[in-house]
């Protein structure tokens, strides 16, 4: 691992603006005065393809050079390409676009690394990201607005089903009247009593019809027993309780016979 030491200046520097071509260059020489071994190669090509992927960054970050006066965060810039972007769909951090230690396929091999424009990629990506997901949204509540529609409808289907059948109940009904009355007229056998006669003679029938008896005096006593001790005085020596519920006679004379 000693010949790797003179590849420790690399890892302070990780983000060269240095034209690849001259990036490319440095590596080669540096290479061939080192001359790594095999393990050492494995190692430094692993280091320098993970710099190849950038963590996202609080979207509140400063930006590396202002795109103006009022743009100075991911946050501005965002909110500067899409003024209308609602306060729910704000993210929390903003993703990166991936760019590696030295980059040989954005085109610019003799150019410096233009950060801002690398920033500019970032937010614009970002932005396509919300503009699919509000689509996504609108097209959910889209599908969700046609199904209560659909729901809807089908109620008012329902509706009209019932309102159908029972318009179609009641022209039956009047229509059956209607044979009835036309029969009634032609041949009398086939009237049929008419709704207040019915409801009259049902009302006479159930109407109590006066009796000719006498009403009960439950005071009077109707058994012979209990008529015949109405003329009883109420001073006697014997007296008789069965009319009155009581088997039992109350006998006052009673003496015990001597023997």
């Amino acid at each position: 691992m000693w010949c790797t030491r003179w590849y420790l200046p690399l890892v302070l520097l990780p983000l060269p603006i240095a034209p690849p071509f001259f990036l490319a260059l440095f590596l080669l020489s540096l290479t061939l005065h080192a001359r790594p071994c095999f393990y050492c190669i494995v190692l430094l090509t692993a280091l320098f393809l993970s710099t190849c992927y950038w963590p996202p960054v609080p979207i509140e970050t400063p930006l590396s050079t202002p795109w103006a006066d009022n743009i100075t965060t991911y946050a501005d810039a965002l909110f500067s390409l899409m003024p209308n972007l609602p306060k729910e769909l704000v993210p929390a951090d903003i993703p990166i676009v991936d760019h590696c230690w030295c980059d040989l396929t954005s085109g610019r091999f003799f150019e410096p690394f233009d950060v801002t424009r690398w920033e500019v990629q970032s937010v614009v990506r970002m932005k396509e990201e919300l503009e699919e997901l509000q689509i996504l949204n609108a097209k959910i509540d889209a599908a969700e607005a046609e199904r209560e529609g659909e729901e809807g409808s089908e109620e008012m289907v329902a509706a009209k089903r019932q309102n159908s059948t029972v318009t179609g109940t009641s022209n039956r009904t009047a229509t059956m009247f209607s044979w009835s009355a036309i029969l009634a007229s032609r041949w009398p056998i086939f009237k049929t009593p008419s709704p207040s006669s019915l409801v009259e003679s049902a009302t006479s029938s159930s109407t109590p019809q006066p009796t000719s008896e006498p009403p009960h005096n439950p005071t009077t006593p109707t058994t012979p027993q209990a008529a015949s001790s109405m003329n009883l005085p109420r001073i006697r020596r014997e007296y008789d309780l069965r009319p009155y519920g009581f088997e039992m006679v109350v006998d006052f004379g009673w003496s015990r016979n001597e023997s």
